[in-house]
């Protein structure tokens, strides 16, 4: 990641130290203070994946000069309340003619865009089977995802209304799981992930998903359960969980979210690291 101003470094650090310290050594922070200070060496390796964080503001005539030097990169731009005319006069100095490497996300506040960058750095550090949610709208009759490798889904809000309903001001109303595993609208209390909304866009990819993730998510939940049961430690007695939820896990019919295997840690004693090392000796 390459970061062209001094308060997003700091937020990308924040990111970092949230991610478990096993999988932090896939990632590589560099921060300058503006693009004019960006210099990021040549990197032969075709695993190596560069995305440029940056500020409308930031992007200068020298960008895409800075940005072409290491290949097909990506770019995460942030408006920060910028007029929508300083898109059409920045964005064309980055030179990108394929629009599935950039994202300009509306988030303007810290809080916001830490959250999203999180949600990046997740990604990054431990990828998984099925894309996750980097980013959500809602544009005239569909809602919009983008995943972090900046992979774009249009849902048709028409087929989702058995799930959140009809009401436009409501389905706007939704939140992002902290991890991007899927999309929460509290009013109707539906949580749909990214493959979730595949299947709704076409439903011939239902049995693909579920032999790809569901397999897994069995394997994971067993490990879960053969751990906790090994500990003496109750369904009901796990704080941050309910019984309920535990048991959808367990049974592989839910993914366990990062807020929920930290709550498992806690109540094994274990961190986080220790916890995740344990599951995966298990799953092997």
């Amino acid at each position: 990641m390459v970061v062209t101003n001094p308060e997003y470094g700091k937020l990308c650090r924040r990111s970092i130290r949230r991610v478990p310290c096993s999988a932090r050594s896939r990632l590589r922070l560099l921060a300058f203070d503006d693009w004019e200070d960006v210099d990021v060496p040549r990197r032969d390796e075709r695993s190596t994946t560069t995305i440029f964080i940056s500020r409308l503001a930031d992007i200068v005539a020298e960008a895409a000069k800075k940005a072409r030097e290491v290949g097909r990169a990506r770019h995460l731009v942030f408006s920060e309340g910028m007029p929508i005319e300083s898109l059409a006069s920045r964005l064309p100095q980055l030179a990108i003619r394929d629009a599935h490497r950039i994202h300009v996300a509306r988030e303007e506040d810290p809080e916001s865009i830490s959250e999203i960058l999180y949600r990046l750095v997740s990604a990054m550090a431990q990828p998984r089977e099925a894309p996750t949610i980097l980013d959500a709208w809602v544009e005239g009759e569909e809602l919009v995802l983008i995943s972090p490798s900046f992979e774009r889904l249009s849902v048709p809000l028409k087929k989702l209304e058995k799930y959140i309903g009809k009401t436009k001001t409501k389905i706007r109303r939704f939140e992002i799981d902290e991890d991007g595993r899927f999309l929460h609208w509290p009013h109707a209390d539906a949580h749909l992930g990214w493959e979730q909304m595949m299947q709704i866009v076409d439903p011939t990819t239902a049995v693909l998903a579920k032999e790809r993730s569901g397999d897994f998510n069995r394997r994971y939940g067993a490990a879960i359960r053969s751990l906790r049961e090994e500990a003496g430690l109750r369904q009901a007695a796990i704080a941050g969980l309910t019984e309920r939820h535990l048991r959808r896990i367990e049974q592989g019919q839910q993914a366990a979210t990062s807020a929920a295997l930290k709550s498992l840690a806690k109540a094994h004693g274990m961190s986080i690291d220790e916890y995740m090392k344990e599951l995966a000796s298990r799953c092997s």
